[in-house]
């Protein structure tokens, strides 16, 4: 494999930080089931370099960050000195989202991105920690970064976010969870963990494989 440069590594804030819009996010029990960081990438064919989409990438992600401020906040801790326990929440603080133009080293924040210039491509991928979005609402916010970036502005910036999670009756909130419990979960986060990849086939790509399939199956017969 070859060797990746690290060109630069740098922090990007929302745009407009807007105190009023500050959150505190109580996890739901459905969301500590997720604890880890999800990673996806998207492969693009290699840009203009005059079009300079480094910076553009940057400044447009500046302004998704505004609306999907959840990304640009930090994973909140609670210790509960009366009975012991601890709680966790998303602190909707725009502290910032990394950026790194290469490769990221580790992923602090709730969102990481990480920009790599090959060849003939650009390849960018990226961590979010899934406590605070799904699938669907990180795909939303790719849609709105990517539309920004490249037309200066998105439809779905006027999209509400949805940021009190569903509690089921009588489950209070925030949630206390033994401090014994987050010893056990650190001791063995050390554990191999496995890999997974997600392939995405276009109509025409699964219209070529069934043509293929077909074919051989006429040569058997």
């Amino acid at each position: 494999m070859a060797d990746v440069t690290v060109i630069s590594s740098s922090i990007v804030r929302p745009e407009n930080i807007n105190q009023s819009c500050r959150e505190k996010i109580h996890l739901t029990p459905f969301d500590y089931t997720h604890v880890d960081y999800t990673q996806r990438g998207l492969l693009f064919p290699k840009p203009d370099p005059e079009t300079r989409f480094i910076s553009r990438l940057k400044t447009s992600l500046s302004s998704a960050l505004d609306v999907y401020f959840p990304f640009a906040g930090r994973l909140g801790k609670v210790d509960n000195q009366d009975d012991s326990t601890v709680s966790f929440h998303v602190d909707c603080n725009g502290s910032a989202a990394k950026f790194v133009h290469a490769i990221a080293e580790s992923v602090s924040p709730l969102l990481a991105l990480q920009v790599t210039e090959m060849k003939d491509g650009v390849f960018i991928s990226f961590g979010y920690n899934h406590m605070v979005a799904d699938g669907a609402s990180i795909w939303n916010f790719f849609r709105a970064w990517s539309k920004i970036c490249s037309n200066g502005q998105s439809e779905d910036l006027d999209r509400p976010l949805v940021l009190k999670g569903w509690f089921v009756d009588g489950i209070d909130f925030p949630i206390r969870i033994p401090v014994s419990e987050i010893q056990t979960k650190m001791a063995s986060s050390g554990e191999k963990s496995t890999e997974g990849r997600v392939f995405h086939f276009t109509k025409r790509n699964i219209s070529d494989l069934k043509a293929k399939s077909t074919a051989k199956v006429a040569l058997v017969t």
